[in-house]
C-alpha cells in the first residue's frame, strides 16, 4: 500500500492506494503540528504502507522557489522518520484540478477533505506513471 501526500504548511492531504488496485482514494488531512509525524507514523503503520509519495510544486519557469524548498525539506524529513521509500511528483496544478471537482460534483463529495483529494490526485498520477513502464 502506498500513502500520497499534499503538503501544506497549515495542513497535510493524505491518501491511500496501490498498484494492486491502481487506484489512489482521500484519506485524511493531518494538521501540520507538533503531532504530525506521530500521526503519520500511526498511519503507516496501520496502513502498512510500504511507500510514500509526496507532491513537489515544480516550477513553471525553471525558478525555485520557497515552497518547493519547503517541500522537497518536508520530504526528507517524512523519510526520516518513516524510514520509507519517498517518491516526489510534480502536483503544480493538482489544486486546480481538485477546485474544479468540488465545483461540478460539491453536493457529491462535500465530506471529502480538499487536501486529501489532492492528495489523492498526486498519488494517482503516480501510480498511472507506474502502470506505464
Amino acid at each position: 500500500m502506498f500513502l500520497g501526500i499534499d503538503y501544506g504548511t497549515k495542513n497535510v492531504g493524505v491518501a491511500i492506494g496501490g498498484p494492486e488496485t491502481g487506484l489512489a482514494l482521500p484519506y485524511i488531512t493531518l494538521q501540520n503540528d507538533k503531532n504530525f509525524f506521530e500521526n503519520l507514523l500511526k498511519i503507516c503503520a496501520d496502513e502498512k504502507i510500504e511507500k510514500i509519495v509526496i507532491g513537489i510544486p515544480m516550477p513553471t519557469r525553471g525558478k525555485i522557489g520557497e515552497q518547493v524548498e519547503r517541500a522537497t525539506k518536508f520530504a526528507k524529513a517524512v523519510g526520516e522518520k518513516t524510514k520509507l521509500p519517498i517518491e516526489t511528483v510534480d502536483e503544480k496544478f493538482t489544486t486546480r484540478e481538485v477546485e474544479s471537482y468540488f465545483s461540478d460534483f460539491k453536493k457529491e463529495i462535500k465530506k471529502i477533505s480538499k487536501d486529501a483529494a489532492a492528495a489523492a490526485i498526486i498519488l494517482q498520477s503516480y501510480l498511472e506513471l507506474l502502470t506505464k513502464k
